[in-house]
């Protein structure tokens, strides 16, 4: 099972019975999701939104809205944009665990735009491969320390206990294992405006995370094409990222095919573009709803669930560390 990754830095775990509050930041704003668990654990999910703002209000703004949602004082889990953070493949290091950090940091300080000793550095294992033999590999996630400790700063001055930093990747991670194809495989497409990930996996573990350099709102003229046919260029373009990360998942870590493409909502569009992927890859392809995943307090439209999911996955954190 995947952890957290920068768990590590905070010490202010509760109990599982507590709620925690999932922060999302993008640049022009960021997403608040709160997640209530029972004494079983069981979750549901209270709130979710989006809220604009720029970079310098994001203190003022996030401590008006936990106050107005009855939030502050609560634990809370933050998720990174994926512009601040990257992500390397590399051999597991030959070292004891308690230096796995220190000799990664090293090995990529040539692959950094910052002095090494200035990188806050975390990993998770990548699935060993049916051709492998020898070391592991395993992704390592790296960012500037300073960005970390703004984000504590920023959760300390709203009043909000933080509890852990995250990535998208783990986050939505934490959404697919409650799919119900997850245990025979299944591929989750999720579009912001101008981005996105096609990832596998199967069961709780990640076999490929593909970021995407175009996202929903580059689609929005190839839906209005009145032939309905599955191309147009972006269509093409994303079924051919698929279906290559479908080609590597089973060829790469001899993996039976998967099956299933489950879709995230987008503002607009949605089962347009689930239709026209089924055309495209000639499989299954589905829309997914928060609310088959989870219960919910109330309703979230397709444009929230865009925006949203990585705040909501990384809310559920703990109920992925099982």
């Amino acid at each position: 099972m995947l952890p957290l990754l920068w768990k590590r830095l905070y010490r202010k775990d509760r109990s599982r019975s507590d709620g925690v509050t999932g922060i999302s930041l993008e640049k022009t704003g960021m997403c608040l999701a709160h997640v209530q668990t029972d004494e079983g654990g069981a979750p549901r999910l209270l709130h979710g939104g989006f809220y604009p703002c720029k970079e310098h209000e994001r203190a003022p703004e996030l401590t008006l809205v936990l106050k107005s949602l009855g939030l502050s004082g609560s634990c809370g889990r933050l998720i990174l944009d994926r512009t601040d953070y990257r992500v390397f493949q590399a051999p597991i290091p030959d070292v004891p665990p308690g230096e796995v950090r220190e000799a990664l940091r090293w090995r990529m300080q040539e692959l950094l735009d910052f002095p090494a000793d200035e990188a806050e550095i975390e990993y998770f294992p990548i699935p060993s491969t049916s051709k492998s033999g020898g070391g592991g590999m395993v992704n390592a996630v790296v960012c500037h320390k300073t960005l970390l400790q703004s984000h504590s700063a920023l959760c300390e001055t709203a009043g909000i206990e933080l509890e852990a930093i995250d990535i998208a990747e783990l986050a939505l991670r934490n959404l697919a294992v409650r799919l119900p194809e997850s245990e025979q495989g299944v591929a989750l497409l999720h579009l912001e405006e101008t981005r996105g990930i096609v990832q596998l996996q199967k069961g709780g573990v990640v076999y490929i995370s593909r970021n995407l350099d175009f996202g929903a709102r580059q689609m929005d003229a190839t839906f209005s094409l009145e032939d309905n046919s599955p191309g147009g260029g972006v269509i093409d373009r994303l079924a051919l990222e698929i279906q290559r990360s479908l080609d590597y998942y089973e060829s790469h870590f001899g993996m039976s095919p998967i099956a299933r493409l489950v879709v995230a909502p987008i503002a607009g569009n949605t089962q347009d573009l689930v239709d026209r992927l089924n055309r495209a890859l000639g499989m299954i392809a589905r829309a997914m709803d928060v609310s088959a995943l989870i219960p919910c307090s109330e309703r979230l439209d397709d444009a929230t669930q865009q925006r949203c999911l990585p705040a909501i996955g990384v809310a559920l954190g703990r109920m992925a560390q099982v």
